[in-house]
């Protein structure tokens, strides 16, 4: 099963799955008022660790098992700040049965709840829509504003009430505009202070193959909030060259105020796009990065390895049958996938892990169909090794694909993570040892190619991660702290002065040849819910910054001193934002050049998931085929802004 949120709520709203209250009783929290279990449609069984909101569908998980089998309890905090957020709080709102009872005498009948429930069937069938959508958050919220309305004016024409598609349309770009203005008015006081940054990506919806510029803006506000909404998703009809997205990319920059030089981006590694964003301070998506190590590796591997090479075309053909032939899918555990996904870093995982778990239904489902021979042909022993070591991957994209806290600061730790968690071991069977042998030098190249002064500065502004215990290599570790200073320094002076124009970029992206001669120290066993624990250990390794501090300005050095005296915090439920909003008044330069830095995202995923809602919330489908580009930019904006809270 998915452990991605959004693909969890994409099934609730298809009926994949379904909500049941938590009966159990030691759950007494009122978080449980609002939140629900999930269940399996297929099987009936609870999907471990997971919850969902009963009005909006966000999926939260509260507890996960762990590989010695364990379980680990997140708790309730996570589901209680977004109980405080949820833009769809039905609790605040007159339900049908609290209406009755202000009304002495009136009761909601049977006979009467069974016209709704006709009125429900005919809206489903006569309008053309799923099921699903009587569950839908919009038309429960729609369903008790109108219950509000009827409460204050009686029984009134529902012509009277409603207004018409046209208007409703024309509502949806003033919505629009609003959201955009909206981002502007919170982005004046932080793109002065260069707290914003932006990240942009380019797709073609299935149905009429148009193409669209998404824009997405991300901010730290005065409260060390980390921000983010959609401001663009702009129909690109042109070419897709650099000139062109260059063009489109510096329009919103220009509409926004911001600078088109120094404001921070994240895009993907496609030639068009780095082109495009050369005079910018661009950062490439690390979970880019890392499916091209992915690519690359597994296919050397499968050149290397015939086993890995029948594997792989098992699983191809396989998931093409299963998804070509009828009632076989909804009879799985588990949907089989494939690859080609929007966010293709998780796709090869997902394959073969679905596959793993659905397997012994495969069976039964391709017996009566007599094409057994599809999932007899499977080595399974092989499959689960190589399902094994995909599996680490999973918790690392996590980590670099947040939007709502700083990602930045991971990317350094993450490559030292697959670094050492790719070291071949004497007890390692054969096929781990090919796939290691793969993976580890590509590792080095690309990803490691595409890291600089920005993520080593972030990771030290992060003071669980600042003594950089991950690396091995005490040679490594000093030529980064002296680095990192001198970066440093230079956006300090940017701070202090801030009559001085100081370009970000000045701080020199710089790439290092590592010192591999430490690196034969055995890794701790990685915990599945911290994939950065295998280094968090009582390590007393500090940064050495007693070298050329003659032109050292005092209150950076004061500051730099203090800040490596601090004491570690642990990372279970660390919130680095307010960690430094906490520290401000103590580092009153550091925690001004965090922001800059923290602001910045690690990957572009949050533009990906974007152009996974035209499918998921069905923006752009052959229902929708008629639908102008602007339309779709409006929705899509709107969307946005109200799953953002900037609208209401």
């Amino acid at each position: 099963m998915s452990n991605n949120c959004e693909d969890l709520r994409a099934a609730l709203h298809h009926g994949d799955m379904f909500l049941c209250n938590n009966d159990d009783p030691k759950c007494k929290a009122d978080v449980w008022k609002k939140f629900r279990l999930i269940k399996i449609k297929a099987t009936n069984e609870l999907l471990f660790g997971w919850s969902a909101c009963k009005d909006c569908f966000v999926c939260l998980k509260f507890k996960a098992k762990q590989t010695d089998g364990s379980v680990r309890l997140y708790g309730t905090k996570n589901l209680a700040d977004h109980c405080k957020t949820c833009s769809l709080k039905g609790e605040t709102q007159s339900s049908v049965a609290s209406f009755f009872k202000k009304t002495p005498g009136k009761h909601f009948t049977r006979e009467e709840g069974k016209r709704v429930k006709d009125a429900e069937v005919r809206m489903v069938v006569q309008g053309g829509t799923s099921f699903m959508f009587v569950d839908n958050p919009g038309l429960r919220l729609f369903a008790q504003k109108m219950i509000q309305i009827g409460s204050m004016y009686g029984n009134l024409d529902v012509n009277d009430v409603l207004f018409g598609r046209e208007t409703v349309k024309k509502s949806t770009f003033e919505k629009m505009n609003e959201c955009q203005e909206k981002i502007k008015k919170s982005i004046v006081e932080c793109s002065l202070n260069k707290m914003v940054a932006f990240t942009t990506d380019l797709a073609t919806d299935n149905i009429n193959h148009n193409s669209y510029l998404d824009f997405t803006v991300f901010w730290i506000d005065g409260s060390w909030t980390l921000n983010h909404s959609m401001y663009r998703c702009s129909y690109f009809p042109e070419k897709h060259t650099a000139v062109n997205i260059e063009k489109v990319i510096d329009e919103n920059l220009s509409e926004l105020n911001l600078s088109l030089v120094d404001t921070p981006c994240t895009t993907d590694k496609g030639s068009n796009f780095i082109c495009a964003t050369l005079a910018k301070t661009h950062v490439d998506c690390a979970c880019h990065r890392i499916n091209t190590v992915i690519d690359i590796a597994w296919k050397q591997a499968m050149d290397s390895n015939p086993e890995l090479k029948f594997l792989d075309q098992s699983a191809h053909t396989l998931v093409k049958f299963v998804n070509q032939a009828c009632g076989i899918q909804s009879e799985l555990p588990t949907t089989l996938k494939h690859g080609g996904e929007t966010r293709p870093w998780r796709s090869l995982y997902s394959m073969f892990f679905s596959i793993l778990v659905s397997r012994e239904t495969l069976v039964i489902e391709l017996r009566k169909r007599k094409r057994e021979n599809l999932i007899y042909h499977f080595d399974i022993d092989l499959l689960r090794e190589v399902v094994e070591f995909l599996s680490g991957f999973s918790d690392l994209f996590d980590l670099l694909e947040y939007a709502n806290k700083p990602t930045l600061q991971n990317v350094v730790p993450v490559y030292y993570t697959l670094y050492e968690l790719w070291q071949i071991k004497e007890e390692d069977s054969e096929i781990q040892q090919v796939l290691k042998a793969e993976f580890l030098p590509v590792l080095t190249e690309k990803l490691w190619d595409s890291i600089g002064m920005l993520h080593l500065s972030a990771t030290f502004l992060d003071p669980s991660l600042r003594s950089f215990t991950f690396v091995r290599s005490k040679v490594d570790r000093e030529g980064f702290f002296r680095q990192i200073k001198e970066s440093l320094l230079i956006l300090a002076k940017e701070v202090a002065q801030t009559n001085e124009c100081v370009n970000i970029e000045d701080v020199a992206i710089t790439n290092f040849e590592l010192d591999q001669s430490n690196l034969d120290v055995q890794p701790q066993k990685k915990v599945k819910y911290d994939p950065f624990s295998w280094f968090q250990i009582n390590e007393t390794t500090t940064p050495t910054t007693t070298n050329q501090i003659t032109d050292i300005d005092l209150q950076f050095n004061e500051e730099l001193q203090m800040y490596i005296q601090e004491t570690v915090p642990k990372r279970e439920n660390f919130n680095l934002l307010d960690w430094w909003k906490q520290k401000k008044l103590r580092f009153p330069l550091l925690s001004k050049i965090a922001m800059r830095l923290l602001v910045i995202q690690a990957s572009s995923s949050e533009s990906e998931r974007h152009f996974s809602a035209f499918n998921a919330r069905h923006i752009a489908t052959s229902q929708r085929n008629a639908m102008l580009p602007e339309t779709i930019e409006a929705v899509s904006v709107v969307l946005e802004g109200y799953k953002n809270n900037l609208i209401y």
